[in-house]
């Protein structure tokens, strides 16, 4: 019985293999602009063109599983959600599967791989992106490039497991996902870092309470109501901000100044409840 458990393993394995190497020529084919011999890898993997199929574009980091741990869990989504390719690794680290998908909501492939990754991180993080539901080689590449771009708005996201699809492409997120990262923390520090290091000196919310009045749209009093604060309390801590930084919060230009700020990735903010 063991003798021909190991067979079967070993001839899903090799099933793997070949149908990870199809996939890959598949995409480096699509990537060159190759759609005809592109779509033939596909068909012969049963990824027909009459069926829309999205990219999905995974990674961890900080795990003590190591990267292996996304293909682990994509292998695993492939075997439990019909119409999936098996992953393939690429070469910034992450993983690419393709999963079926009709409409822009339809992530069932990814709700699933998020499900089972969010347990498993042991302290560490994943990034998950999709691209548009595509029918056909041409769309097919569009999916992928979308996925790849997404990934990188994700990982600058908040959270155990950070997602992001196709929608993020036209966020601010996304320009800021293309800087790099030694400059993002550059700025993030110059108008954030201060006031993070004032509230750890003072016990005040300063940060939190300049994020909820951009949250608010700039709105003196719905954010007041929100914070549970006097406006003139309100209107004191944003004062405190402007010192601080040397930035006003009076344009619109300024106020995306910090919006972009505090879309960087940093410590986590308290809730702002206490004057400053």
């Amino acid at each position: 019985m063991c003798a021909l458990l190991a067979l079967d393993r070993a001839a899903v394995q090799e099933r793997r293999r070949i149908e990870a190497r199809f996939l890959r020529e598949a995409v480096d084919l699509l990537t060159a602009g190759k759609e005809e011999p592109a779509q033939a890898r596909l068909d012969s993997l049963g990824l027909t063109p009459d069926t829309a199929r999205r990219a999905l574009y995974v990674s961890t980091t900080g795990s003590p599983y190591g990267p292996g741990l996304a293909a682990l869990v994509l292998e695993d989504v492939a075997e439990r959600v019909p119409g999936c390719s098996v992953p393939i690794g690429l070469d910034d680290g992450a993983y690419l599967m393709l999963v079926p998908g009709q409409r822009p909501d339809d992530d069932l492939g990814a709700a699933d791989a998020a499900e089972r990754l969010a347990p498993l991180l042991a302290g560490g993080r994943a990034a998950l992106a999709t691209g548009s539901p595509a029918v056909g080689a041409a769309a097919l590449r569009r999916s992928i490039e979308e996925a790849r771009h997404a990934h990188r708005v994700a990982a600058l996201g908040t959270g155990t497991v950070r997602s992001a699809g196709s929608a993020a492409l036209s966020s601010h997120q996304l320009l800021l996902a293309a800087v790099p990262e030694d400059v993002r923390r550059l700025y993030r520090d110059r108008l954030i870092g201060v006031v993070e290091r004032y509230d750890a000196e003072h016990g005040s919310d300063l940060v939190a309470t300049l994020a909820a009045f951009l949250d608010a749209s700039g709105s003196w009093q719905r954010c007041a109501e929100q914070l549970h604060v006097h406006v003139n309390t309100l209107r004191y801590r944003l004062q405190r901000v402007e010192q601080l930084t040397g930035h006003g919060l009076g344009t619109l230009r300024d106020r995306v100044d910090f919006l972009l700020a505090l879309g960087i990735d940093g410590p986590a903010r308290p809730a702002a409840t206490r004057p400053a």
